[in-house]
């Protein structure tokens, strides 16, 4: 199912386990391991769904979500020395939650149902994205942003993008289209930052993508009114387009890469990587 490495404790691990060939396959539990050494008390997985887990703020906070039916369920846990126990159980606070995120610049929890932001203090939304479900998200304090990659229906085979929205008023930014040369992402899996301008993604065939540009270190800052955002809907995209800021609106623009009139192109290459 997932496993995480506790902040600041590399040695300690949090393990949601699965079973094979049940459905829901979640039904395992959480455990926390010590190197290979189990605590001996773990989080059963019996109405629990631990789909997706999370660390909080510390080694002591562990975060879950429930993507294995339509309860949708949040999910807080205790860590302690003896191991693991659920606090709460929240029901019915995602739409598909998918994998969760969580940021300690901003203390919430995202999910990659392409919506919500949780406060995982009282379960409640904190925010929503409007951007369209089942989509993976990486959200990134340090910048503001959350990055969301999307496919939306009017884009054929390869083509893609990636939302920008800002982090703390929920309002989109920018929207940056772009194609890979591999054809169609075959399901997409996790979605993070790295580096100083990269987000990657890799997918169920075991390839890893990686983007780079200048619109992920934080070219695009100020957020754009949805007012005065063209819809999406009602432009006319090819493979070489590109939302581009001019004057506060996001305009489509037919350019030969992802960006501004000055920026260098985005860059996606896909390496055949196996992907743990």
């Amino acid at each position: 199912m997932d496993i995480q490495v506790a902040p600041g404790s590399p040695h300690t691990l949090a393990v949601s386990k699965g079973v094979l060939n049940v459905s829901p396959a979640a039904v395992g539990g959480v455990t926390i391991f010590d190197d290979s050494t189990p605590r001996p008390t773990s989080a059963p997985g019996n109405f629990q769904l631990y789909a997706s887990i999370q660390w909080g703020s510390n080694a002591m906070e562990l975060y879950a979500a429930n993507s294995e039916s339509t309860g949708f369920d949040f999910y807080t846990l205790a860590v302690n020395s003896s191991g693991v126990v659920l606090q709460q159980d929240y029901p019915a606070v995602f739409w598909n939650p998918g994998r969760i995120h969580y940021d300690r610049g901003t203390g919430l929890v995202y999910s990659d149902d392409g919506f919500h932001a949780i406060d995982p203090s009282t379960g409640l939304p904190a925010g929503i994205f409007e951007v369209g479900g089942g989509w993976p998200m990486a959200p990134d304090s340090t910048l503001n942003t959350v990055f969301i990659f999307t496919k939306y229906a009017f884009q054929e085979n390869s083509n893609y993008t990636i939302n920008l929205f800002d982090m703390t008023h929920f309002v989109p930014v920018s929207s940056i289209p772009f194609s890979t040369q591999n054809g169609l992402i075959v399901g997409s899996g996790r979605f993070i930052r790295w580096g100083t301008n990269g987000l990657a993604l890799n997918d169920s065939s075991g390839n890893i993508y990686l983007i780079s540009a200048p619109f992920v270190s934080g070219r695009v800052t100020q957020p754009v009114s949805s007012s005065r955002c063209r819809p999406m809907d009602h432009m006319e995209p090819s493979t070489n387009s590109v939302h581009n800021r001019e004057d506060g609106v996001i305009q489509w623009k037919a350019l030969d890469y992802a960006g501004s009139a000055t920026d260098p192109p985005v860059q996606l290459s896909a390496a055949a990587s196996t992907v743990g």
